[in-house]
């Protein structure tokens, strides 16, 4: 009777479970169509969401005033202190250095005494230079687009933490030297803007000279010649004054922005997709201002798609034209001239042989050599005897918009419409500053030669 009774009770106990769970979920069931499924269907949306940019209200509202940047100093001391050693940051301190060296040698009278300078030690240093104070100089925002065009920081810097290098130089006649600087104490204020014209970069530079104590130790055939020490420093301190200082400064992009090397090829694989593409334009800015309509084209295609890009200075077309050699000469004369509109020192093709059928026209300036850009006429003439019979060029021309009356023509000019790129010897680059092909309205324009002064010549 005990166990027919424990059985029961163990069955009694196991069907209540189960019934229990039966009406639960009958219950779910039921709420959920008696009330879920009778709510209205929404329809999917596919769009993506996306919201412009939008500076806060209270760094306009707010008055520029210096401001301590203590907290900005520990973060920028504890990123030093952990990454100073790094192979990263030394192979970039060295790739610079090196560059310099290298314009050193190549573009100075006094690298004419040296046949090879080399960096032998690098020492980053004890620390980061400190910002005693930091302002907002210049804060300038577009009204039509609401973004930020440029802004200019003020920065109280002081610096004593030691930075050194040793520099060995191979000079004519099998002659050695050797030079060692050391920086003490850099301290002036200095001046770092960001802008997006012409395009986005920043740069820093100097307002006025500042304050640099140098130990330098100099050495010929190993004997130390003290006579040169505070020549090389006095050296330091003008091109510092002449690179550093404005109104001088250097364009940079790392590691705010990426700019794609002229002539790179993308190395990376490509991933087959299938499918729909929807694309919507959320906003377009830095547009030239024109007295015609302003057109934005997209498209994907094999080829490559180029525009025409306007500066305050001038318009300039960038062309790929591909040369072909007659035995050893290439039939374009060189000239290294300084162009007005650039404020910098170009190679300007002078003049083309009549056998040339490539696109090239005189006054082009010369960007690269199959893709390469070029620093000197040496390096041009290097770059056209290692070439094959065929040399691709990358030419930027100067275009002039002539007046009048507003033409189809001239609005394709005035808003860089883009045009697709086509078969044959020249092709077009892809670049932001490229050219359309020979039959595109922007190539029917007039040629402009720009002021300029002529320093050297170069013929092949």
């Amino acid at each position: 009777m005990f166990t027919i009774g424990l059985l029961t009770a163990v069955f009694l106990i196991v069907l209540s479970l189960l019934s229990g769970m039966v009406l639960t979920l009958l219950i779910q069931w039921y709420f959920f169509n008696r009330y879920l499924m009778k709510l209205p269907m929404v329809t999917k949306t596919d769009e993506p969401t996306a919201e412009l940019f939008e500076i806060p209200k209270s760094l306009l509202d707010g008055c520029f005033k210096p401001e301590p940047a203590k907290a900005l100093n520990s973060v920028l001391q504890f990123l030093f202190q952990e990454c100073r050693n790094s192979n990263r940051v030394r192979r970039w301190f060295r790739a610079r250095l090196s560059l310099e060296l290298e314009e050193l040698l190549t573009r100075t009278t006094t690298g004419k005494l040296f046949e090879a300078i080399a960096l032998r030690e690098l020492n980053l240093g004890t620390q980061f230079p400190n910002i005693d104070c930091i302002e907002i100089k210049h804060l300038n925002v577009n009204p039509t687009s609401g973004l930020i065009d440029d802004l200019e920081l003020c920065l109280l810097l002081e610096y004593s933490g030691g930075f050194q290098l040793t520099i060995d130089a191979n000079m004519r006649l099998n002659k050695t030297a050797r030079v060692s600087v050391k920086v003490n104490e850099l301290k002036g204020q200095g001046c770092l803007k960001f802008t997006r014209h012409p395009y986005t970069h920043w740069s820093f530079s100097f307002y006025s000279d500042p304050q640099l104590q140098l130990t330098v130790e100099s050495q010929f055939q190993g004997r130390a010649l003290t006579q040169i020490n505070s020549i090389i420093a006095s050296q330091i301190r003008k091109a510092l004054k002449r690179k550093h200082t404005l109104p001088n400064y250097k364009l940079r992009y790392k590691p705010f922005f990426n700019k794609s090397e002229e002539g790179g090829v993308d190395d990376s694989p490509v991933v087959m997709l299938s499918g729909g593409l929807d694309v919507a334009v959320l906003q377009v800015s830095r547009v030239s201002e024109t007295t015609g309509p302003v057109y934005c084209s997209l498209a994907v295609d094999s080829m490559a798609w180029v525009e025409m890009v306007h500066s305050e200075t001038g318009s300039y077309l960038t062309v790929d034209v591909s040369v072909l050699k007659q035995g050893n000469s290439l039939g374009v004369h060189f000239k290294q001239e300084f162009v007005a509109d650039k404020y910098q020192v170009c190679f300007v093709v002078e003049s083309v042989a009549p056998y040339v059928v490539a696109e090239v026209r005189p006054g082009d300036i010369l960007v690269a050599i199959d893709g390469k850009k070029v620093t000197s006429l040496t390096q041009i003439s290097k770059c056209t005897k290692q070439a094959g019979d065929r040399v691709p060029l990358r030419l930027e021309r100067r275009l002039k918009i002539l007046p009048g009356p507003p033409s189809d023509d001239k609005l394709l000019e005035i808003s860089g419409l883009r045009h697709r790129r086509g078969s044959g010897d020249k092709t077009d680059s892809d670049s932001s500053n490229s050219t359309s092909l020979s039959d595109s309205p922007a190539k029917k324009t007039v040629q402009e030669t720009p002021e300029h002064k002529v320093i050297h010549r170069l013929s092949f």
